[in-house]
């Protein structure tokens, strides 16, 4: 499957134990996930614990985004949920620092085993992510603007992803980003509900509401928002006691 990046190799005779099917399109934002893969020259697996941050529809299934963290080498390992099902394989990071790690569904896994074997030196294609940045899925080309804080190149990209999939949560969101550094905080307040709406443990939606309610002197409710996120995500939770001026030792 070159568009999605997977390929099933068959080993003779290899006596291993056999990976459980899970399900990706089942997947919960900030549920816990797990991955395992080898890293170059690693002789021995990597394994890191991780959650669901992101999970963008695609094709007929979802690309999952996690924040586990994988070096080159770990791409092909496997995403497990927490009862150890495999949920995801390993696939690619964003560029840069501060990367998003995203894994590709074992919904397409499941259907390539289905499909006729071909040769190992067949012609091959490019995977959706190695294509030209203007072919990237939006979930891909909204990370450069973001990291690079060009927030009407956001607006625009979030804008035409929000029109092509529609009810799309995420759009919502990085629509929301956009106007909030664009100083349009009442717009982005009332996308960043409609966010919430749909997923109450969308921490980065949680985040920036924390950060509307200190600037419009809602203390009280910021604070709120601080508890609600310490319950989900410290790590997020600290972020907006720092943006607050809260000290977190």
């Amino acid at each position: 499957d070159w568009h999605h990046d997977l390929c099933i190799l068959k080993v003779a005779g290899l006596n291993v134990p056999i990976a459980i099917f899970g399900s990706s399109t089942s997947l919960k934002v900030e549920q816990p996930v797990y991955t395992v893969g080898f890293a170059s020259f690693s002789p021995r697996p990597n394994g890191s614990f991780g959650f669901v941050k992101g999970i963008y529809a695609m094709d007929d299934s979802v690309v999952i985004r996690a924040s586990n963290a994988f070096r080159l080498g770990d791409s092909g390992g496997g995403l497990f949920d927490d009862v150890g099902k495999l949920v995801g394989i390993v696939t690619v990071k964003s560029p840069g620092r501060d990367a998003f790690y995203y894994n590709m569904s074992v919904e397409w896994v499941r259907r390539l085993m289905n499909q006729p074997e071909q040769s190992v030196n067949s012609k091959s294609e490019l995977p959706f992510w190695a294509k030209p940045h203007e072919k990237w899925p939006f979930f891909m080309r909204v990370v450069q603007p973001l990291k690079t804080q060009d927030w009407k190149a956001l607006q625009n990209i979030s804008s035409q992803w929000a029109k092509q999939e529609s009810g799309s949560i995420e759009a919502i969101f990085y629509q929301a980003v956009a106007a909030f550094s664009l100083k349009n905080t009442a717009l982005a307040e009332s996308q960043l509900n409609q966010v919430l709406a749909a997923n109450a443990n969308h921490v980065s939606a949680l985040y920036y509401l924390g950060l509307i309610a200190n600037q419009n002197g809602q203390r009280l409710q910021a604070l709120k928002l601080v508890a609600t996120l310490d319950a989900i995500d410290v790590e997020t939770a600290n972020d907006l006691k720092l943006a607050m001026g809260i000290a977190t030792d």
